[in-house]
């Protein structure tokens, strides 16, 4: 842990406390803070408007005397902040600037995306991007754009402020309308489906900043729609490839389907003759790969899936997202198995 102190107060000061990777990344810290005081902070550009706008999302805790401020997400590099300790009452009892230090790093690119495919389907309800290294959760629409013939598509995607990021901030969910692709919603019926089959599609990346403030280089991919998938996944018909007991060798699970692999990596789990086992997961195309830890006892196992496993088209087992409604009771199922010794 790094240390930087930026600033001390007579009785009591700001820190600010961060790893030594990763020096945006961290904690503001008041020593000796009165009770009942709250850290609050916001970016330098609005410090003067303080009072009409809200503070950066975060986490008070105490430990011991010291109050300590955790922001919802990693700061970004060489930005600057005013800090204020205050109390109850907003009574400023202490102020502080925070600057972030610039950071020299390197380039960071696109490495990945999901669905991968030259040909999706009409109703397609999400891509994935996997960048190097962590991202600016916010972005602008005129960063991520969807073309058709080269002409942008108005309100394609879900926008949200801070983006929907994996905790380490390194793979973004785009996700279309689902007014648009849903059959007789509103949004559908008035604006069209985001997509259309027969059609030829871009997706554009412009302008994107990583955590460190650097613009990512521009990357795209092409493909062509077809017509939409309204099959349901179905766990059911997955060819399953056994190990040995007494081995560690891994067992592997054919996905014939495109599944969401990274709804697919959290909603599979095993469980043998003591319980749940333990081991790693990985993917690789068409494959769910699971390692144990422990060598693999012999005997009855149940391969469990969860409700919410979904296609590219957020098909579930036994339920279609055209058809879904909220009232919808959705049910996990099972595959049982046995693991032998070898003969």
């Amino acid at each position: 842990m790094i240390v930087f102190y930026l600033g001390l107060l007579a009785l009591g000061g700001f820190r600010w406390e961060s790893p030594a990777d990763r020096p945006f990344d961290g904690q503001i810290v008041y020593v000796g803070a009165a009770k009942g005081s709250q850290i609050l902070a916001w970016n330098r550009t609005y410090c003067d408007q303080i009072a009409e706008l809200p503070p950066i999302l975060g986490q008070q805790t105490r430990k011991g005397s010291d109050l300590v401020f955790k922001p919802q997400f990693p700061l970004e590099p060489g930005s600057q902040f005013c800090v204020f300790l205050m109390s109850p009452n907003r009574e400023i009892l202490a102020a502080w600037e925070l600057n972030l230090p610039k950071i020299d790093t390197v380039k960071t690119l696109l490495i990945g995306h999901w669905p991968a495919a030259d040909v999706l389907p009409q109703n397609l309800l999400r891509f994935y991007l996997t960048f190097s290294q962590p991202m600016k959760r916010a972005w602008d629409v005129k960063h991520i754009i969807l073309l058709d013939s080269g002409v942008p598509i108005e309100t394609a995607f879900v926008e949200i402020d801070a983006g929907l990021w994996n905790e380490a901030a390194t793979r973004l969910t785009l996700i279309l309308h689902p007014g648009r692709v849903k059959r007789g919603v509103g949004s559908h019926e008035a604006m069209g489906p985001v997509l259309q089959a027969g059609h030829h599609y871009q997706l554009k990346i412009e302008g994107l900043q990583d955590a460190y403030g650097q613009v990512i280089e521009p990357w795209s991919t092409h493909f062509v729609v077809g017509e939409p998938d309204f099959d349901s996944p179905d766990p059911g018909r997955w060819n399953l490839e056994l190990p040995h007991a007494n081995s560690r060798d891994a067992l592997f699970l054919e996905v014939p389907e495109e599944i969401d692999p990274f709804i697919l990596q959290r909603s599979l789990s095993i469980h043998g003759p003591k319980g749940k086992i333990l081991g790693a997961i990985s993917l690789m195309r068409n494959q769910w790969v699971f390692t144990p830890l422990q060598p693999w006892p012999q005997g009855d196992f149940r391969l469990h899936f969860e409700s919410f496993i979904e296609d590219w088209a957020g098909n579930r087992p036994g339920r279609l997202f055209e058809s879904a409604s909220p009232d919808d009771r959705e049910m996990s199922s099972e595959r049982l198995f046995q693991i032998q010794k070898t003969i």
